[in-house]
């Protein structure tokens, strides 16, 4: 695994250097924010400028053709400068204690600087909104975001109701930001569409599914194609379930032990705005 990483990086260093050399003399450093962003438009994702929200300054692109959205957190200076030696899985949830269902649930990768002064990355998959659906849509479109981290996580708790868990871990080589962000949109490239909803969609369109080719995913499978790929394979096998999972348990448990209904929480949504899940929770989305 170590060694497909480093292959990857010294990939990242060559395109970045053939796609400089396109321009004529090659004057910024291998793996510049320019090369960067130069791999990210060779797997066909649309540039749509520079936005400014959350305190940060974006590089934004669409997907090749479905309006999805990734976002790059527009890192000042040299990009091959800031390097990263351990990765963080975060899953957070809570159970609402009033109806026996999840609250949300939500994964995220937060990268960590081989130097204290490197600022900390997250990388975060969610939802773009259902009311950007196009006619004929079944799922939500996706939403990417390789950005600053605001908020670290270190401390893990879990009682009745929420929790916060998290796994750190050393990543099987140094990455750089530019190749964070050379890994993260060719994992991307294969998601435009956030596919997870409460009344199991993706699962009862399975033919439209596949003749639409779509592939699932939602937070918690992103986060883990991100850590199959900066991981060594010990550390990958010892990361905790997917806590989708966990929380249904907890909840089936929970209505159980009240007298309700027990099976998928009632409600059950992905946090920070992921997707509305009630049209799709009451009546289904291919019906």
């Amino acid at each position: 695994q170590a060694a497909v990483v480093q292959a990857h990086r010294e990939t990242c260093v060559g395109q970045t250097l053939f796609a400089l050399s396109m321009d004529g003399p090659v004057a910024d450093p291998p793996t510049s924010q320019h090369g960067a962003l130069a791999r990210v438009d060779e797997r066909g994702f649309r540039p749509k400028g520079v936005e400014h929200y959350e305190g940060q300054d974006w590089f934004t692109y669409e997907f090749p053709e479905t309006p999805s959205k990734l976002y790059i957190f527009q890192f000042p200076g040299d990009w091959s400068e800031r390097e990263y030696s351990r990765v963080r899985l975060v899953d957070r949830g809570g159970i609402d204690i009033w109806q026996g269902g999840v609250e949300y649930w939500h994964s995220k990768v937060l990268f960590f600087g081989s130097r204290p002064d490197v600022t900390p990355i997250e990388v975060n998959f969610t939802s773009y909104g259902r009311h950007l659906r196009r006619e004929g849509d079944i799922f939500d479109y996706s939403q990417v975001e390789v950005k600053r981290a605001l908020e670290m996580y270190e401390e893990t708790y879990q009682d009745e109701n929420w929790y916060c868990l998290t796994h750190t871990v050393d990543l099987a080589s140094l990455l750089s930001y530019s190749c964070i962000v050379g890994l993260v949109s060719g994992v991307a490239i294969d998601y435009p569409y956030f596919t997870w909803d409460e009344a199991g969609t993706f699962q009862q369109c399975s033919e439209e599914v596949q003749q639409k080719t779509i592939k699932e995913c939602h937070c918690r499978i992103f986060s883990d194609r991100i850590l199959e790929l900066v991981l060594l394979e010990g550390d990958r096998s010892a990361l905790p379930p997917d806590m989708d999972h966990k929380a249904a348990r907890l909840s089936s448990q929970r209505t159980a032990d009240r007298g309700l209904s027990a099976g998928r929480p009632s409600g059950a949504r992905c946090a920070g705005g992921c997707f509305d899940f009630w049209p799709c929770a009451h009546g289904g989305c291919c019906a």
